[in-house]
């Protein structure tokens, strides 16, 4: 009887903890709630991001777990962030910072966030897990050139904004847009002094701006740092950045593991060709998206 109490309690807390994210949103922008012994600041109105981590307490720690599993499983040996710098690109409200951090070891890291309000909770994130003296948080953007961008704002998903250049060649559903400063990765190693040898793990989530991210890493692609990107083929297209990842993806990593479908029957992580990602566009039709462990 106490098993079916606890099955029945169980089944309860999924749409009992979305109930309350919804009646949270009626009265605040946001919410303070504490998953698996990590602290977060939410955006209530955030129906994708800020809700999953509330609810499921899971963003994000799935492809975490599965990329280090499988450089584990390749490497011969348990692959560790100790002592290395976490690269968060794309950072949101920081979730991966967070984890690489509290989770998986890592000593420091660099957080890039563009948007203000993500920023703004991303450093609130910071503070309220006391990593303030181990997170340096830059509210830029990634590009291959200087200069300014616009980041078209998506009301529902705070963590779907997307960066281009020509904010009248977006979806209407993007129609909102705020100027924001991008540099290139490049030169802020320079400006940050990184030393790229110091960097366990980079994460990409720019929302289809992958390609023109590389574009201005050359330092980080030469170096050789195991890489997870978000793979977004109608945000790639739209960016018109789809050929630039395939090419640096060819260009400088050995090949790579779709981290929705990483493992075989066996358990073995399923590593391809780095020829094959351009066909990797028909497994994600429409909106649909992945994250790719990248492979050096």
């Amino acid at each position: 009887m106490h098993k079916i109490s606890d099955v029945l309690a169980s089944s309860l807390v999924t749409p009992l903890r979305n109930l309350a994210f919804w009646s949270a949103s009626a009265v605040s922008p946001v919410i303070v709630a504490e998953r698996d012994n990590i602290r977060y600041y939410l955006n209530t109105h955030d129906r994708e991001i800020c809700r999953k981590i509330f609810v499921t307490g899971r963003f994000e720690r799935s492809a975490m777990e599965a990329a280090f599993r499988s450089l584990s499983q390749l490497n011969g040996n348990a692959f560790d962030l100790s002592g290395k710098l976490f690269l968060d690109l794309g950072a949101n409200i920081g979730s991966a910072t967070l984890l690489a951090l509290l989770r998986f070891n890592a000593k420091t890291a660099l957080a890039v966030e563009p948007d203000p309000e993500n920023f703004v909770l991303l450093q609130n994130n910071v503070l309220a897990n006391d990593l303030q003296d181990r997170v340096t948080s830059i509210r830029r953007a990634l590009s291959d050139s200087p200069g300014d961008v616009f980041l078209a704002l998506s009301e529902k998903n705070r963590g779907n904004h997307i960066l281009t250049r020509d904010p009248g060649g977006v979806p209407a559903e993007w129609s909102a847009t705020i100027s924001v400063q991008a540099v290139r990765l490049d030169d802020l190693f320079v400006s940050e002094d990184v030393d790229p040898l110091d960097i366990g793990m980079c994460w990409i989530d720019v929302e289809g701006y992958e390609g023109h991210l590389l574009r201005g890493a050359s330092t980080l692609l030469a170096t050789g740092v195991p890489t997870v990107a978000e793979f977004w083929p109608y945000g790639l297209e739209l960016s018109g950045g789809y050929d630039d990842l395939c090419d640096a993806v060819n260009s400088h990593y050995a090949g790579f593991v779709d981290l929705r479908r990483p493992f075989d029957e066996s358990g073995a992580p399923i590593v391809r060709a780095t020829g094959s990602l351009g066909d990797l566009r028909a497994a994600y039709p429409g909106r649909e998206c992945s994250e790719l462990l990248l492979i050096p």
